[in-house]
C-alpha cells in the first residue's frame, strides 16, 4: 500500500477542480459527452451532503451543472493500493447509497420525488490488474437463478492508471499527461509530459496546480524510482523542474560522452601494450594477461604499464603488475 504521504500528495491532484474535470471530460465522455457545464464545477463537502455519510480518506464529491438544467454528482473514489480491493463494487454501493440517502433531507429532493444523477468514478493507481468485475451484481451468488434481476445494482467506471488508453495530446488534457507521467520509468522518459505540463499551466493562474503538481513529483515518483534522482530543495515550480531536467539531461550525456571516450581510449592503449608483451614475452602468456590489461579502464595506468614493460626482463614481474591493475 503507498505510503500515507504519497497518497496525500496524490489526492491533492484530484483535489483541483481542472484536474477533475480533465478527467470526466476525457474518460468519461461516453457516458457524459458534452453535456456538462464545467464552469459549475464545485467541490462538495461531505458535512454539506449528509450528517451520517461515512466516507474514506480517498474519496471525494464533486457538483456539476448539466446544460440541461440537471444536476450530476461525482463520486470519485481514489485507490492507490498496490493489490486492488476485490470488494470495490460494494464498497461503491455502499457509499453512493449513503450519498443518496444524505440529501433525501433536502427539500428540493423531497418535492421533484426525483434523485439526482450520479457517476460512480474510480482511478486506480496500483499496477497489478484490477478485477473484472465493475458491478456489486456480480459478486452476488447465483444458485437461484429467478432471483438474480432482483440483485443490488451499481456499476462504476473505472479509470486504470496504468492500463487505460492514453488521449490525443492535441486535446491537452491535463489528467492524461499526469497518468503519462506516473507510467514513465525515469525523468527522461516523462520529460515530454512535463514539458507539455509546464507549457498548459503557464500563467500565475495555475499557479497552485503547478506546485501541487511538483509536490506530486516529489513525493511519489522520485521515490518510486526515477532515474535522475531530484533533490526536492532544487525545485519549486514546474518549469524549473523542466530546466533541472535538462541540466540533468546534459550532465548525463557530457559523462556518457566522456566515458565512452576514455573507453575508446583504454581499448586501444591496452590492445598497443598486448602487442608488445607478444613481441617480449610470447603468445602464451600475451593470451594469459589479456583479460586484465582489457578490463583496465584507466588510461594512465596503461601508459604506467607500458613504460615497466620497457624495463621488465621477467614475465613473473610483469605479470604481478598486471594483477595489481
Amino acid at each position: 500500500m503507498s505510503q500515507p504521504s504519497h497518497d496525500g500528495a496524490s489526492r491533492a491532484l484530484f483535489e483541483h477542480p481542472l484536474i477533475l474535470e480533465s478527467l470526466v471530460l476525457g474518460f468519461a465522455r461516453s457516458v457524459v459527452g458534452d453535456r456538462l457545464d464545467m464552469s459549475t464545477l464545485k467541490r462538495v463537502a461531505a458535512r454539506h451532503v449528509s450528517d451520517g455519510l461515512q466516507q474514506s480518506e480517498n474519496d471525494m464529491i464533486w457538483e456539476v451543472q448539466t446544460r440541461q438544467g440537471g444536476q450530476l454528482y461525482v463520486y470519485l473514489m481514489l485507490e492507490f493500493q498496490a493489490q486492488p480491493d476485490w470488494t470495490m463494487p460494494l464498497r461503491m454501493a455502499n457509499y453512493v447509497g449513503q450519498f443518496y440517502r444524505g440529501l433525501l433531507a433536502r427539500a428540493e429532493v423531497r418535492a421533484a420525488r426525483r434523485l439526482p444523477q450520479v457517476l460512480p468514478l474510480v482511478v486506480y493507481s496500483g499496477k497489478a490488474a484490477w478485477p473484472a468485475c465493475a458491478d456489486v451484481h456480480e459478486l452476488i451468488d447465483r444458485t437461484l437463478p429467478g432471483l438474480v434481476p432482483y440483485g443490488l445494482r451499481m456499476p462504476y467506471l473505472l479509470v486504470d492508471v496504468w492500463r487505460n488508453r492514453g488521449l490525443d495530446r492535441a486535446l491537452r488534457n491535463v489528467a492524461d499527461a499526469v497518468f503519462r507521467l506516473q507510467r514513465a520509468e525515469s525523468l527522461e522518459a516523462g520529460r515530454g509530459e512535463l514539458e507539455l505540463l509546464a507549457e498548459w499551466l503557464r500563467g500565475e493562474e495555475w499557479a497552485d496546480l503547478r506546485r501541487v503538481l511538483v509536490r506530486w513529483i516529489m513525493k511519489v515518483l522520485v521515490p518510486a524510482g526515477w532515474q535522475p534522482a531530484l533533490d526536492a530543495e532544487e525545485v519549486a515550480d514546474l518549469q524549473e523542474l523542466v530546466e533541472v531536467l535538462e541540466g540533468e539531461m546534459r550532465t548525463w550525456e557530457d559523462n556518457f560522452r566522456e566515458a565512452a571516450e576514455a573507453k575508446g581510449l583504454a581499448k586501444g592503449r591496452s590492445e598497443g601494450l598486448l602487442n608488445q608483451v607478444r613481441h617480449k614475452f610470447g603468445e602464451a602468456f600475451a593470451a594469459e594477461v589479456a583479460p586484465a590489461l582489457g578490463m583496465c579502464r584507466s588510461v594512465q595506468a596503461l601508459d604506467e604499464m607500458g613504460v615497466f614493460l620497457l624495463t621488465c626482463d621477467s614475465s613473473e614481474a610483469l605479470l604481478a603488475k598486471v594483477r595489481a591493475l
